[in-house]
């Protein structure tokens, strides 16, 4: 399936999805390396095709590709696809923040007569507050002077050949431990708030997994842990009790009294949380 890039890609992304149902494929790779970007409103028929796919809308069915040379409307295809899809980021972090300059148009500067380009619109991104310096992999492969002269493409064999583990929370656990809180964060969150994984209760999961960084002497992602799941289970005297001693075992001895008085309000009779309390409070 071909495009040649002048014209909106309708016709090619139906005939690629046309394509990929005819020969049954699993999975979807799409390659924003190199892209600088050009019209973002061109970017909504891949958005809408894989959007609507059954196969490639799911974790482990679309990677995207990305790099230092990734900008501007291609950068935005990427914040697009990190919100509203399960995709797999692979490579190196976008060239740009997600909240970006962009737009730019030329002007001739009066005295040199050089040309210069100048950003006229600021593109915001979908999270409110965004802090991060680029959109980061959740495969990081770095490029390689060996790799490029021996004709080695290390992101998409990646991508190809990566399997989802079988629990989502055990994908997040590698992506906490291997790349950043944010990273995993936001894929376990695109996850649950899933309608079609809605009737997946990950809260015991969660709670383990918080429970084995501990016993692994890593507190402070096991806090991290404990803090997700109560957002997305703010009822249970479980996780509360949970979150609350790895903010003891972090020695925040204030927001722990304060984290077990709120599991006990969910469950008065609840043993840890009574036994947080009194530690902290004898």
């Amino acid at each position: 399936v071909g495009y040649d890039g002048n014209h909106p890609p309708v016709p090619f992304v139906a005939e690629m999805l046309s394509e990929a149902k005819k020969h049954g494929a699993t999975r979807l790779v799409l390659d924003l390396r190199r892209n600088f970007g050009g019209d973002a409103s061109w970017m909504m028929p891949f958005f809408r095709g894989i959007t609507r796919h059954e196969v490639f809308d799911r974790p482990g069915g679309l990677y995207v590709i990305i790099g230092r040379r990734t900008f501007s409307a291609a950068a935005l295809m990427v914040n697009e696809l990190e919100q509203h899809t399960h995709a797999i980021f692979v490579g190196e972090a976008t060239g740009s923040k997600p909240d970006t300059f962009g737009d730019s148009r030329k002007r001739q500067l009066p005295n040199s007569g050089l040309t210069v380009r100048i950003s006229t619109l600021f593109w915001k991104n979908w999270l409110a507050g965004e802090f991060r310096k680029a959109i980061s992999p959740h495969i990081a492969t770095p490029v390689t002077f060996d790799d490029f002269a021996h004709g080695r493409d290390l992101a998409l064999d990646s991508a190809l050949s990566h399997r989802m583990p079988d629990s989502p929370v055990q994908y997040f656990a590698s992506l906490l431990t291997d790349t950043d809180v944010n990273t995993a964060a936001l894929y376990i969150s695109k996850y649950l708030m899933d309608p079609r994984y809605g009737d997946q209760d990950l809260e015991i999961p969660m709670i383990d997994l918080g429970y084995r960084f501990l016993r692994d002497g890593d507190a402070t992602n096991a806090y991290y842990t404990f803090l997700l799941a109560e957002t997305y289970y703010s009822r249970s005297a479980d996780v509360l009790a949970a979150l609350g001693f790895a903010l003891e075992t972090l020695e925040r001895n204030e927001q722990a009294i304060e984290t077990y008085q709120r599991a006990l309000t969910r469950n008065e009779n609840h043993e840890d949380a009574q036994a947080g309390l009194k530690r902290l409070t004898d």
